[in-house]
C-alpha cells in the first residue's frame, strides 16, 4: 500500500516545547535541556491506520527571533499546522501567516507543559474561544509526560480523510529473515579461527 504524505509545520514561541514534541515521535526520548532549533528541521513521522500509512513530513520551526530564517516561507505548500501557544498573542500571528499561504490549512493549537505550574497572566480561555469561533482544534499536552501528544496528528489525519473514526495502530510486524544455519556455523568457525 502506498504511503500518503503530508506537510505539517510545527511552530510557536521559543522554548514552548516544539522540538521535544517532535523528538517524542522520532526517538521516544524527552530531552530536559533546551537547545533552540536553528531555522527549521524536517522529520518524517509515520502513523499506521486501517487504510494504510500516513507520513507527516514535519517541519520543526524555530521560535527564536534570530533563527526564524524564512519564517513564512516554511508555510508554502503546507497541509496542516500545529501551533504551540505560549504566553502572549504570538499564536494569532502564526495563524494569520499560515492562512495567508493556505486558507484551507488544518490548524491545531497546542498548550504544552500542562504538567507544570503556569506563570503569567495569559488567557487560555481566549484560545479555547478561538477554537469555537474559527473551527480550529485545541489540545492540552505534555511532551515531557507523553500526555495527549498523538492527538494533534490524529486530528489532522481525521481532517484530511474526513473520517472521525480514524485511529492510529501499532506499526505492522516486520517478517523475520530466515536464518541460514549452515552459513551461521561457518561464520562462527571463522571467528574462532577454525576453518
Amino acid at each position: 500500500m502506498q504511503v500518503q504524505q503530508y506537510k505539517v509545520v510545527v511552530c510557536g514561541g521559543s522554548a514552548s516545547g516544539k522540538t521535544s514534541f517532535v523528538r517524542r515521535f522520532i526517538s521516544g526520548d524527552f530531552e530536559k535541556e533546551h537547545f533552540p532549533t536553528l531555522g527549521v528541521e524536517v522529520h518524517p513521522i509515520s502513523f499506521y491506520t486501517g487504510d494504510g500509512t500516513i507520513q507527516f513530513n514535519t517541519w520543526d520551526c524555530s521560535g527564536t527571533d534570530g533563527w526564524k530564517g524564512l519564517d513564512d516561507g516554511y508555510y508554502i505548500k503546507l497541509d496542516g499546522a500545529i501551533i504551540f501557544v505560549d504566553d502572549g498573542d504570538e499564536w494569532k500571528e502564526y495563524i494569520r501567516k499560515i492562512l495567508l499561504v493556505n486558507e484551507n490549512a488544518t490548524i491545531v493549537l497546542v498548550r504544552n507543559k500542562i504538567d507544570l505550574e503556569t506563570e503569567g497572566g495569559w488567557d487560555w480561555q481566549e484560545v479555547k474561544q478561538h477554537e469555537i469561533s474559527s473551527n480550529f482544534k485545541v489540545y492540552e499536552i505534555s511532551a515531557k509526560s507523553n500526555y495527549n501528544i498523538e492527538k494533534p496528528f490524529l486530528f489532522i489525519a481525521r481532517s484530511f480523510f474526513n473520517d472521525e473514526g480514524l485511529t492510529f495502530h501499532e506499526a505492522p510486524a516486520v517478517p523475520e529473515e530466515p536464518v541460514e544455519h549452515e552459513a551461521l556455523k561457518k561464520f562462527e568457525k571463522e571467528i574462532q579461527g577454525v576453518v
